[in-house]
């Protein structure tokens, strides 16, 4: 009898979701400009141009674009129903009445779902400018804080 629970293989590639993200930031070596440096991204940053780093909690709700859906389409939907009742369109464009409908359900169901989300926001001021990070895990972006605060 074949068992319900299924191991994954290690051979076998996990969905892109499921793959482990590299570090973003990471110390680099000592570089020509004098010092430590901290590679954030594709940007290099010098420790001894670092200014001030101050991080931030920000919080989204991506709410608005997913009811703007929802009710675009069932306004489109009391739209075809009405052009079919009213002025005699053929009846096929109620099953366009129909498909919208059900998007604009599904789109207000989700919505109704949607949860905020919570994360942190590293801004790093320089002598050249500004550099942002942002993760989900704080520790992150503390630890990246330690290493870019000048000794």
């Amino acid at each position: 009898m074949r068992s319900l629970s299924r191991k994954r293989d290690p051979q076998m590639p996990r969905p892109l979701r499921y793959q482990p993200v590299k570090n973003m930031w990471e110390p680099a070596a000592t570089a020509a400009v004098g010092g430590p440096t901290v590679r954030i991204g594709a940007r290099t940053v010098a420790i001894s141009d670092v200014r001030s780093a101050g991080i931030e909690h920000k919080l989204e709700n991506d709410l608005w674009g997913v009811l703007l859906i929802g009710v675009a389409s069932l306004l489109g939907a009391v739209m075809f129903v009405t052009l079919v009742n009213v002025y005699g369109w053929r009846t096929r464009f109620l099953l366009a009445s129909m498909i919208l409908f059900v998007f604009g359900m599904v789109s207000l169901f989700e919505a109704m779902r949607a949860r905020p989300v919570q994360f942190v926001r590293l801004r790093i001021e320089t002598r050249s400018g500004e550099v942002l990070f942002t993760t989900v895990d704080e520790a992150d972006a503390l630890r990246l804080m330690a290493a870019v605060s000048p000794r």
